[in-house]
């Protein structure tokens, strides 16, 4: 729901300040109701079947959604900041705020900003990231010297977080040879129905103590008995 009111926000937020024919405002609301729609066949269609179309719909309306939330952060400051400016005499002064030329000069900086800054995100996702801590822990006894604790959280394996890159990740932790592995939440997204191929890739985690694991919110959502059953 809350992704309803972002794009209906931010399809409003384009045809105020483009005030665009309205031919290319039909255009603007096909594009705007094929993400918004995508998103929720995409989300039905892996409950049922795991397959191409379902993880192009899902894929398709995930960089959507996270375009749309860039979008929003810059559009509501924008519009906040023009609302504040409006309240001040000073306002009377700066007129270019209101003119055509503006608006849409304003659209096209703030999307080339959530390009860039998309991408990068996009990239950055795609990149399995080891960040080294050494603990100092008073009162530790001296056979716990040096232990080696790996965490890992946030997987959110499901429909685009799958076998391939669950693989990557357990042989990324393998390499660092620890002695504890903790699951520290959200190791699934949603409910989909390839939950359980997971089993295989988890099963070859390598830890001389164990690995332990709780369980997150998202975890809950797909239902935390089956995920309990499948990393038993």
């Amino acid at each position: 729901m809350t992704y309803f009111f972002a794009s209906f926000y931010l399809y409003r937020w384009f045809i105020r300040l483009l005030q665009p024919p309205q031919r290319l405002r039909n255009t603007f609301r096909v594009i705007f109701i094929i993400l918004i729609g995508s998103f929720f066949v995409g989300r039905i269609l892996g409950r049922c079947e795991f397959d191409s179309l379902s993880y192009f719909l899902s894929y398709f309306s995930s960089i959507g959604m996270g375009f749309t939330f860039f979008f929003c952060l810059f559009a509501g400051g924008t519009d906040l900041l023009r609302y504040l400016l409006k309240k001040v005499p000073l306002h009377r002064g700066i007129l270019i705020l209101d003119s055509r030329s503006f608006c849409r000069t304003l659209v096209v900086v703030i999307s080339g900003l959530v390009l860039v800054m998309g991408g990068c995100a996009l990239r950055e996702a795609q990149n399995i990231v080891v960040t080294r801590l050494d603990m100092p822990l008073r009162g530790l006894s001296a056979e716990m010297e040096g232990l080696t604790l790996v965490q890992v959280s946030d997987v959110h394996y499901g429909m685009l977080t799958e076998n391939g890159r669950l693989s990557k990740i357990v042989a990324r932790i393998n390499d660092l040879t620890p002695d504890i592995v903790v699951i520290t939440g959200d190791l699934v997204d949603e409910s989909v129905s390839h939950m359980e191929r997971m089993a295989e890739p988890l099963s070859k985690l390598k830890s001389r103590l164990g690995v332990f694991a709780v369980m997150g919110n998202h975890d809950y959502y797909a239902g935390v008995d089956r995920v309990v059953a499948i990393m038993e």
